[in-house]
């Protein structure tokens, strides 16, 4: 059961996104999961074992460490980003907003497993705040 919210509000409300901005970021946020596994699967090798470059055939060299480094700080920011936006929209919400919006959980399935403290619109209010923040962050 996924979140059925409308991907397009009126652009008189606080927190309007277009309606393709908004499916932009929900799939950004779907891939969170896959970041935090491959973080985990990451490893750094030494730069004893490799001499630090690897030859490739067009005759330009890798450093494996570097890029290592560097792939694990972009997954690291994408996954800050987006819990800095779920802990920007509320608080006390932003848990159950960041188990919604990266994992598709509807609030109805947040009720029943997590005891959300609030009612469906307050929810839904949160969930569109932090599309909104996070878009800001995403600039």
């Amino acid at each position: 059961m996924s979140t059925k919210i409308r991907p397009e509000i009126s652009k008189r409300k606080p927190y309007y996104i277009s309606k393709h901005r908004f499916y932009e970021l929900k799939h950004f946020c779907l891939q969170y999961k896959e970041w935090k596994k491959e973080l985990n699967d990451i490893s750094i090798p030494s730069s004893n074992s490799l001499d630090g470059r690897v030859h490739t055939p067009g005759g330009s060299t890798k450093d494996p460490v570097l890029e290592s480094v560097m792939r694990r700080e972009l997954l690291m920011d994408k996954i800050h980003m987006v819990r800095k936006a779920a802990k920007s929209c509320s608080e006390d919400l932003g848990i159950y907003v960041l188990k919604g919006v990266t994992e598709e959980v509807s609030y109805e399935r947040l009720v029943l497993q997590n005891g959300i403290p609030c009612c469906k619109e307050t929810y839904y209010e949160a969930f569109r705040k932090f599309f909104f923040i996070l878009s800001k962050l995403r600039k």
